[in-house]
């Protein structure tokens, strides 16, 4: 059995509970909601599709945002429609 982390989002559309899984960082089974993701782990799935149950499909993105003190990831779900609009 390999080992992997699990970072789990809401649907944006209906709130259910999504996953992704990840061999980047630590691998020790650990889980992650969007809001605190290690930025490996963010960067390893960014670009995922996860498909829900409501019939949405979405597409991980994540970023990297540099405050004064530190450097943050911010993660979150975008709709293909969405994503024509960056």
């Amino acid at each position: 059995m390999g080992m992997y982390d699990t970072v789990y989002f809401n649907c944006p559309s209906c709130g259910a509970t999504l996953s992704e899984q990840s061999k980047a960082g630590a691998c020790a089974l650990e889980s992650h909601w969007a809001d605190d993701v290690p930025r490996a782990i963010a960067e390893a799935i960014n670009h995922e599709h996860l498909w829900c149950e409501c019939g949405k499909e979405w597409k991980v993105r994540a970023a990297v945002v540099k405050h004064i003190r530190c450097t943050l990831v911010e993660i979150g779900l975008k709709s293909e429609e969405e994503e024509e609009l960056l």
